[in-house]
């Protein structure tokens, strides 16, 4: 009997300091899931601005994705093993590269005419 409840004590125990790494892990959210975070404002409190100041931002040179990917880690958004890994890097430079093509704040549209 006493082998049975050390036996239970010393699962239960392992259990318990297991539990708090599975729940602290990140998961490894995609680069454009990033992007989208980014758009949406979550990354906001680390100085990334949302939106069309998101364009603006990486335009002008001020958020690259190396900001993104520290501010979805800081925000456990992402797993932080990502910043190292250069496909994963390569993937969400390229969209972040995007949002410079893809900024419709262009003025010059006339929308009385559509």
């Amino acid at each position: 009997m006493k082998r049975v409840i050390v036996g239970s004590i010393s699962v239960l125990m392992m259990s318990i300091a297991i539990a708090p790494a599975a729940v602290a892990s990140a998961p490894k959210a995609t680069p454009a899931d990033l992007i989208n975070l980014a758009k949406n404002g979550y990354f906001q409190d680390q100085g990334i601005p949302n939106n069309h100041g998101l364009a603006d931002a990486v335009t002008a040179g001020r958020v690259d994705a190396v900001d993104i990917v520290k501010a979805a880690i800081e925000e456990n958004r992402t797993a932080p093993e990502v910043i190292n890994d250069k496909a994963y890097m390569n993937v969400l430079e390229s969209q972040v590269n995007n949002l410079k093509k893809n900024d419709y704040t262009n003025n010059d549209v006339n929308w009385t005419s559509c």
